[in-house]
């Protein structure tokens, strides 16, 4: 059981640092869009990048839940579920937040 903690532990750090670094690179790719740099072909490569990196995120959210039915005590088991619910969460908004920069870049190259 206390494996499964540590490893619960783990997994939900890096779940973290993955959303993290997803959202830096949504608000950068934002700002070139706003500053006109940011073409179709740029978008479409990092979108690309930003869909891999959301699937092995959500890997590591059934590895938590995974862990998460290792726990023999139920309070544990429910807490490690609820943090795999937060960041399954968290990875919709970032597609979400994809896919609404995704619309605008097209429309702002629509505009030039």
């Amino acid at each position: 059981d206390k494996m499964a903690v540590v490893g619960a532990a783990d997994a939900i750090m890096r779940l973290a640092q993955m959303e993290n670094s997803l959202m830096e690179e949504l608000v950068r790719l934002a700002e070139m869009n706003s500053a006109g740099t940011l073409t179709q072909a740029n978008f479409q490569a990092v979108a690309a990048s930003v869909r891999k990196q959301l699937r092995a995120h959500a890997t590591q959210v059934e590895l938590i839940e995974a862990l998460a039915e290792e726990h023999e005590c139920p309070a544990e088991k429910a807490e490690t579920l609820q943090h795999a619910r937060r960041h399954s969460i968290e990875a919709r908004s970032i597609a979400e937040s994809l896919r609404e920069l995704g619309v605008r870049v097209s429309a702002s190259r629509a505009k030039q």
